[in-house]
């Protein structure tokens, strides 16, 4: 009934049917069992003989962290810039009904976020710590629920201040080269991190309290969910005064943008002058390049922490192997993402060889996979420990197998090839942690790993 009571839930409710089945849904929760033997070592190790109350409390703060993350970037999208929004415009709306039919799809959509962030926790239950288990995903249940409320509010208040001259004085110094208007929306979700972050790393104490038998540490906890009704609350009537004028900002954002030289535009694309020639080539760098820039400084950043790890004497070597391989696995990834929002016919309706596409696609992610690399081979190479290069070959492995899987499966279902690739990555990083006895070293170079 409460569903039918509000027809954007009910429209919400048919758009989730069609975008894939149960297996796809739970393809996160899947990603997440099989990292959690890989995250143990390091995020866990207190287990082998460590403060449990203190240890407990600093993962779930950080599975909080990534949860708030995760779930503060989907509601971005969902009320910002998500496929709603153009098909709503041209129609009158009511922006509260709207802005509750937004928070009851996320909270159904993405509450496979919290489960995977509970299974990762889920191995301090195993280790025979159930109160410490309980504290914590409390804990970590608090931070998603906290963001099922406090993002709406600050992104509708970023509205407010894309257009207002006080917060104009404030953005003109933080704003870089963005125009004002565009740094209110490009800062909105560093604010919601900080909104959520700094209530969560004061209230993350009650964690301990309650595991060292402090009843009020329990009441403590409930504040984060406190939180999240606080913001929801202040996005109310937010969403009355600002949810449709976003429609206008974005275009004179876009507007702004559009007129930028193509020219000047294709010259700043990375990598394009590798596709000389290569017309299915360039497309997917441009599309990259333009859209996933996280993935190429990701994969600079993960290469600069493996070249210095492998400069390193000592387990240096062994950090440098997971670094590097994992960070190898995680850029392989892009094709399915180059594939958003392509439905599976177009590019034979355009005449375009898919095959080539596919193919483009997956040399694109390896070209990208080069910044994991290339660090830690001069970090060797300056250091002599030629030996070590094999490792470099392990990676340059892991990443074209993982582009070419990932590349033929967007070729097959598009955007939802993501939630199968991630957990075909995660069991080939693993293989190649446990299979190979050089790479199955890091597991004895984590300090309280070893039995």
């Amino acid at each position: 009934m409460a569903a039918m009571a509000n027809p954007y839930r009910r429209v919400h409710g048919l758009q989730r049917r069609r975008r894939g089945g149960v297996l796809l849904r739970l393809a996160p929760i899947l990603a997440a069992a099989l990292a959690t033997p890989l995250l143990r070592p390091v995020l866990l190790r207190f287990l082998d003989g460590g403060d449990v109350a203190a240890g407990t409390a600093d993962a779930a703060l950080r599975i909080g962290m990534v949860v708030v993350a995760i779930l503060s970037l989907n509601l971005y999208t969902d009320l910002v810039r998500g496929p709603d929004r153009p098909v709503l415009d041209p129609h009158p709306i009511d922006p509260r009904a709207l802005l509750a039919a937004l928070t009851w799809r996320a909270a159904l959509e993405r509450v496979d976020v919290l489960v995977a962030g509970l299974i990762v926790l889920s191995p301090v239950a195993l280790a025979g710590h159930p109160v410490a288990f309980a504290a914590g995903a409390l804990f970590v249940a608090g931070a998603w629920a906290a963001c099922l409320g406090v993002p709406h509010a600050i992104y509708l208040g970023a509205v407010w201040a894309a257009r207002s001259p006080r917060a104009s004085q404030v953005l003109e110094l933080i704003r870089g080269d963005n125009a004002p208007m565009h740094a209110a929306l490009i800062y909105a979700p560093g604010v919601v991190a900080a909104a959520i972050g700094l209530p969560m790393a004061w209230l993350v104490v009650a964690v301990e309290w309650a595991i060292d038998g402090w009843a009020p540490g329990w009441a403590w906890l409930a504040l984060l969910p406190g939180l999240g009704v606080a913001g929801a609350l202040a996005a109310r009537p937010l969403a009355d005064r600002f949810y449709v004028p976003t429609t206008a900002l974005l275009t004179e954002i876009d507007g702004m943008y559009a007129g930028v030289n193509e020219a000047e535009e294709a010259r700043l694309v990375y990598l394009e002058w590798t596709a000389r020639g290569r017309p299915e080539l360039l497309r997917a760098l441009r599309q990259a390049g333009r859209t996933l820039w996280p993935y190429s400084v990701g994969a600079w950043s993960v290469g600069a922490l493996a070249g210095l790890a492998a400069w390193t004497r000592g387990g240096g070597a062994e950090w440098a192997t997971f670094l590097v391989t994992g960070g190898a696995v995680a850029v392989s990834t892009l094709p399915a993402l180059l594939s958003r929002g392509d439905p599976p016919w177009l590019d034979r309706a355009l005449g375009v060889s898919v095959v080539r596409v596919a193919a483009a696609r997956a040399a694109t992610a390896l070209l990208y996979a080069q910044g994991v690399v290339v660090p830690p081979l001069l970090a060797l190479l300056v250091r002599g420990t030629v030996a070590d290069l094999a490792t470099l070959l392990w990676a340059e492995a892991l990443a074209a197998v993982g582009a070419v899987v990932a590349a033929s499966a967007a070729a097959r279902l598009g955007s939802r090839a993501l939630w199968v690739v991630a957990p075909i990555g995660l069991v080939l990083w693993a293989g190649a942690l446990f299979g190979d006895p050089a790479l199955a070293t890091l597991l004895t170079a984590v300090p309280g790993a070893a039995p």
